[in-house]
């Protein structure tokens, strides 16, 4: 009982986020649709003997209306083993299926790992899980004000779990996030909570992320 009364409220939500994002008539036509896409890349030994290096390209939708945001993403991952997987916005050693942890690639198809001197060989290229993301808008920001906003954040497990890029689980999350600029310089902070989903064998902390950024801003000047 205490697993269904602490999942169903993201549970519908997820499913109101998914009818939205899916049936662009099931929202009011005065919302905003726009595409964007981003480019990360990480790269640690997390506790293991050798480095992993991680490419994530991603690409998703988002409809804006009045105070909400709900967004649907997911990303191409491109990594050089298969020791490590994402969970909860954080990196973890993927210690579900089968890794040699040596930082070679269990995968088939003579795709081994790497490596000298943490030199990528080859590369695997995967499809990663699918998120869905609903952000409401408490405080716009103002001269005084940071921009504050909450969000409940929903992993559906696209990922496969045999080549190690997924745990084949449901996570849920909910988050706050700030953001202030400042003339050309821009301050982000972002705190997120996560329920994962266990795999067999397996069970999960519960990890609670804090990220943060510093940025500039910089124009391109043109000659007329």
């Amino acid at each position: 009982m205490k697993y269904i009364k602490i999942h169903f409220p993201l549970i519908l939500f997820a499913t109101f986020l998914g009818m939205s994002l899916l049936s662009p008539g099931y929202l009011p036509a005065a919302g905003e649709w726009t595409a964007f896409s981003n480019i990360q890349f990480t790269r640690g030994n997390y506790s293991l003997e050798n480095s992993t290096s991680t490419y994530y390209f991603s690409g998703g939708i988002r409809y804006r209306i009045h105070r909400w945001n709900l967004y649907a993403t997911i990303p191409l991952i491109i990594q050089n083993s298969a020791v490590v997987t994402g969970v909860g916005g954080i990196v973890i050693p993927s210690m579900h299926g089968s890794t040699d942890q040596t930082g070679g690639s269990p995968h088939g198809g003579g795709m081994n790992g790497m490596m000298d001197n943490g030199t990528m060989s080859s590369m695997v290229v995967v499809l990663g899980d699918f998120y869905l993301y609903g952000e409401y808008v408490l405080f716009p920001e103002r001269a005084a004000w940071p921009f504050i906003s909450v969000n409940l954040k929903l992993k559906v497990p696209t990922a496969g779990t045999d080549n190690n890029f997924g745990t084949g689980e449901f996570d849920y999350g909910s988050g706050i996030t700030l953001r202030k600029s400042l003339n050309s310089y821009l301050g982000f902070i972002d705190l997120s909570y996560w329920i994962l989903g266990d795999p067999s064998g397996l069970n999960y902390k519960t990890p609670l992320p804090l990220g943060s950024v510093l940025g500039v801003f910089s124009q391109m000047a043109t000659m007329g």
